[in-house]
This record gives C-alpha cells, structure tokens and sequence, in this order.
C-alpha cells in the first residue's frame, strides 16, 4: 500500500467512524500507530477527518432543527424552548459525556438541533475528543 493510500484510507476510517450514525473506532489509526509510528502528516490527516465529522454531524443536527421547526405547531415549539433553557443550564456537565465513548456524536446532533454556539461546540468537544485519544493511547485501549 502506498503512502497517500495509507492517508486515504486514515481519513476515510476516521471519517466514517466519527459519524453519529456510525459505532466503529479508528481501526486505521492505530494501525498506523502500532506499525509505522506517527507522523505530522498522520496527525494532520486525523484531525481532519474527525473535524468534517464533527462538522457533518452538528450540521445534521441543524437540518434536523430545520425539518422540525418547518413541520411544527405551537405545541412542539413550547417543549422545544424549555427544553433549550435545560440545555443552556447544564451544558458543560453534559459535554463531560463526551469521555463516554460515541456519546460525543450524539452531543454534536443535539447542540445542532438546539442552535448552540457553533464555535463553542466544536471547540469543547474537539478537546474532549483529543483527552480521548490520549487516553487511549496511553492506556492502549481503543476508543
């Protein structure tokens, strides 16, 4: 396998397995790691395929938001208003379950649905995603 296959085929795992809809872990990523060390290159190619994930996945929560407010009546709307006034009280303790593992694909749906702070979002669950990473590299146990 050449090089930019290896790449490749990083970014697509990486990709695909940071989905919401997907349960799988960065198999290709720990393989590389175990066999041919790590690279800026790796590290790069990583992080840009868990950041369209994270891109895609707050982005389906936003088209969620869209085709729940468009097919909505004035019911729904009250519920969905106390049930962002919860969110904006308990945010940080809920993004500290984005240690569990997958739970954080599921917190980016939501706080696209519920129109969070975008730069905030990404930010916090880029880092808890990072601890993640090195946690699992330490301990060696895939995430």
């Amino acid at each position: 396998m050449s090089p930019i296959e290896k790449l490749f085929f990083l970014f697509t795992d990486t990709f695909y397995s940071n989905l919401v809809l997907s349960f799988d872990s960065e198999i290709a990523f720990w393989a590389i790691y175990e066999f041919d060390g790590l690279s800026k290159i790796v590290i790069i190619v990583l992080l840009a395929g868990i950041t369209f994930a994270m891109l895609a996945n707050y982005f389906f929560g936003v088209v969620l938001h869209n085709m729940f407010i468009k097919g909505s009546n004035g019911d729904r709307l009250v519920k969905y208003n106390s049930l962002g006034d919860m969110w904006q009280r308990w945010h940080m303790t809920l993004f500290c379950l984005c240690l569990v593992p997958n739970a954080y694909k599921v917190l980016l749906v939501l706080c696209g649905f519920l129109k969070f702070n975008f730069p905030r979002t990404m930010g916090v669950v880029g880092f808890f995603k990072a601890v993640m990473i090195i946690l699992s590299g330490v301990y060696h146990i895939a995430l």
